[in-house]
């Protein structure tokens, strides 16, 4: 095949990996995850649940009745809580809020309920029968809020607070004159007073038993049973994979029951004599009786076969950014074989410094011709050359041809940098940092409210705000510091000269700063020029910094013993720092290498603890 075809079979493996690209990133837009089983709820014989952007409707034996998709309620996909007062009527928790819905009519009404703000989040809501109560779990704000109305239709009104001793409280159960609350950074199930008469709990119980699996300490979610036993899910550091844990009446933990080798239970509900508990990410609704004993899993055959398909789709979910990875990977080695085909490595890294054979020659000819031409005489004939070593060069270039001014041992010859070579990639750079600085403070913004809601640690809350800030203010500055100094080094790079004496090579940058060395100290490599512990760049990302030509002439043409690295992937950085760059290139050369043998070490680590 020809370079014309490997150039298209390359434009064509790019294009699939920009998609496969694009694919990544939009992953949770183009393939969000439905999760299975949660929230359950149960009224007059007839189950409830959320599954895969659903509400089902059960009755009492597990045959669905109906399933209502979620955006035809006018529910959010994000509903936290979920609680039935009549056939018709549901109580939920979504991004909008607390909401009254109802069923038939596929209508939801946020309710007005004073201080509580309308953002996304975890909330448990408990309404009373006559829906003259609701009691809500603001969990990331550390407190449960009680409100009440004084008939149908008036406007509901705080009653009391909950806000001391609390983190991340989550589901509540009434008992008389306590108000039982899932403490969950606490690990305990607490007893609130119902009366109000005091902010604290006045009752702690620790979740603390030793059958639960390691980790396992934050209880979320409880139930109450016939027989006045509790069953609590208590959840890993996560969130995710619960154990179910059976209590007593006073929440004394008696036995934990292993629904599933890799159980992930999200909710539970008692109704029927039986505990149905809810598994979102194993797509799965267990059955346990009274006694602990785990039953056959709850749902007709089609909720079944439906679960399974989406179990599925979830798994192949799960998987799809390794697969994309790897996709994209192949794709690279792919692209890196055709590049190489096409002769593009040859093109990004620009022409030898020093050609070999008859390059050379033909460089020599131009030269000649145009001393010629200035001179207004014949051009003078090239003098051949020997053959030069294809990746390290230290040897003849062509002497110069009659009629071309040749410097007399000891002047200065000099090339300074192309005027305006920056410019447009300060552009850019001005442009880029002006927006990661720009999505950096609306994300900082987004975040803000929900920042001070997380524990920095068992048991210990974020209440730094003033250190947080002084933080945040000082990693802006860090990335505009950043950046503006890319921008004033780059603008400095037009200030540069290259100086030459035929033995000696001297850089000046502006301000007066210059850097010294013998010829056969320095090195030149495809893009920069290195002199002690100074990296002088000669192409910007394949763009030349300096004429060319006039390097060539000027500096290469008067030095025979500079250390020419002209291999594509020879860049001779590690081995000049080492013999050239004095103790800082040392140091930096060995600091270098120990970092990439840290991570090389770290990799098969990690890959032998995988692998074994």
């Amino acid at each position: 095949m020809s370079e014309v075809g490997y150039r298209a079979a390359l434009k064509a493996v790019i294009g699939m990996m920009a998609a496969l690209v694009l694919a990544f990133v939009l992953r949770g837009t183009l393939w969000p995850d439905k999760l299975g089983p949660r929230l359950p709820a149960a009224l007059d014989q007839h189950i409830w649940l959320v599954s895969q952007d659903a509400l089902h409707q059960f009755d009492a034996q597990g045959r669905r009745l109906q399933s209502l998709p979620l955006h035809e309620l006018g529910m959010g996909e994000a509903v936290s809580s979920l609680q039935f007062t009549a056939p018709d009527v549901a109580f939920v928790h979504d991004a909008q809020g607390v909401r009254r819905c109802l069923i038939s009519q596929k209508t939801c009404t946020t309710l007005d309920l004073p201080g509580l703000q309308a953002t996304p989040g975890f909330r448990w809501v408990r309404v009373a029968a006559d829906e003259g109560e609701i009691v809500v779990s603001d969990t990331a704000a550390h407190r449960i809020l009680v409100y009440r109305r004084t008939g149908a239709g008036a406007p509901y009104t705080l009653a009391r607070t909950y806000d001391q001793g609390l983190r991340f409280p989550n589901q509540t159960l009434p008992d008389e004159g306590r108000l039982w609350v899932a403490n969950t950074n606490r690990h305990e199930v607490a007893a609130l007073d119902a009366t109000g008469a005091s902010p604290m709990p006045v009752v702690h119980r620790a979740v603390d038993f030793s059958g639960l699996r390691p980790g396992r300490r934050f209880p979320f979610a409880m139930q109450r049973d016939g027989g006045q036993g509790q069953w609590v899910l208590v959840a890993g550091p996560a969130m995710r994979d619960a154990d179910l844990l059976r209590m007593d009446g006073e929440f004394q933990p008696r036995q934990v029951v292993a629904l599933s080798p890799e159980q992930d239970p999200n909710g539970v509900l008692w109704t029927g004599g039986r505990l149905l508990v809810t598994d979102a990410t194993q797509f799965q609704v267990h059955q346990v009786a009274a006694d602990g004993r785990v039953l056959q899993p709850f749902g007709d055959a089609a909720f079944q076969a439906e679960l399974q398909a989406g179990r599925s789709a979830y798994v192949w979910g799960q998987r799809l950014p390794t697969l994309l990875m790897g996709a994209i990977a192949a794709l690279m080695a792919l692209a890196v074989v055709l590049g190489w085909k096409a002769g593009e490595f040859r093109r990004l890294t620009g022409p030898r410094w020093r050609a070999s054979g008859d390059a050379a020659a033909h460089l020599e000819d131009d030269l000649a011709g145009e001393a010629a031409g200035r001179a207004g005489g014949p051009q003078a004939e090239a003098q051949p050359t020997a053959p030069v070593a294809k990746t390290r060069l230290r040897a003849q270039v062509a002497p110069r041809a009659e009629g071309q001014r040749v410097p007399p041992p000891g002047s200065v010859t000099k090339v300074r940098a192309l005027p305006g070579a920056t410019a447009m990639r300060r552009r850019w750079l001005v442009g880029l940092g002006v927006l990661f600085v720009g999505l950096l403070v609306a994300l900082i913004v987004g975040m803000w409210p929900g920042y001070f809601q997380r524990d920095c640690g068992p048991d210990l809350p974020c209440n730094l705000p003033r250190l947080v800030r002084w933080l945040t203010g000082f990693a802006i500055g860090f990335i505009v510091l950043v950046y503006a100094t890319a921008w004033n080094m780059l603008r400095r790079h037009e200030s540069l000269r290259i100086a030459t004496d035929g033995r000696r090579v001297a850089v000046q940058w502006a301000g007066g700063k210059v850097a010294k060395a013998p010829a056969e100290q320095v090195t030149c490599t495809r893009q920069h020029l290195l002199i002690g512990a100074h990296t002088v760049p000669l192409r910007i990302n394949g763009s030349p910094l300096f004429d060319e030509a006039a390097f060539r002439r000027d500096i290469l043409g008067r030095l025979p013993q500079l250390n020419v690295l002209d291999g594509p992937l020879d860049f001779g950085w590690l081995r000049h720092m080492l013999r050239h760059g004095g103790w800082k290139g040392r140091i930096t050369a060995v600091v270098v290498i120990a970092l990439v043998l840290l991570a090389l070490g770290r990799l098969v680590a990690v890959a032998w603890r995988h692998l074994g």
